[in-house]
């Protein structure tokens, strides 16, 4: 069952048009029409740093739902489900580099605060970094990227 297969079982599921085949082949029209915009945040606990040092940046990818959908009774439980263990990359490019860098991956959870993660990170190299989450998206939810962040990191 893909992700999609699940969705349309899920809002079946809400809508109380039952479950199994007839549920989902219900919603299916529904879901399968989707491709659910996102945005993606970016924040850190600090925009400047001494070498050596670590700062702490945060991601969180947010859903656009379609108006229509938002009536839904428990839609929260398809946003649990859409936003939990997606994957988050966190690049970085110096003042002097022409092209990003990927500092890691990053799997989101659904525990604390919907579709989040957490990315701790030093440097050694004093320079002017930008910083930027990217999201390649899936079968249900469209890629997005973050604002860019400028960390400072200074001798």
């Amino acid at each position: 069952m893909d992700s999609r297969d699940l969705a349309c079982l899920m809002i079946g599921i809400m809508l109380g048009a039952g479950i199994g085949y007839i549920g989902s082949n219900m919603m299916k029209p529904i879901v399968e029409s989707y491709s659910f915009a996102t945005t993606l945040s970016l924040t850190s606990t600090s925009s400047s740093m001494l070498v050596g040092q670590t700062i702490t940046f945060k991601v969180g990818i947010n859903i656009t739902l379609p108006s229509e959908l938002q009536a839904i009774p428990n839609i929260n439980m398809i946003n649990q489900y859409l936003l939990q263990d997606k994957q988050v990359s966190l690049l970085v490019k110096g003042a002097t580099q022409e092209l990003w860098g990927t500092f890691g991956t990053k799997t989101t959870t659904y525990l604390l605060e919907e579709g989040t993660t957490q990315f701790v990170y030093t440097t050694n190299i004093n320079d002017t970094y930008q910083i930027k989450a990217v999201f390649s998206g899936t079968n249900l939810l469209k890629a997005s990227e973050s604002s860019i962040l400028t960390l400072t990191v200074t001798p």
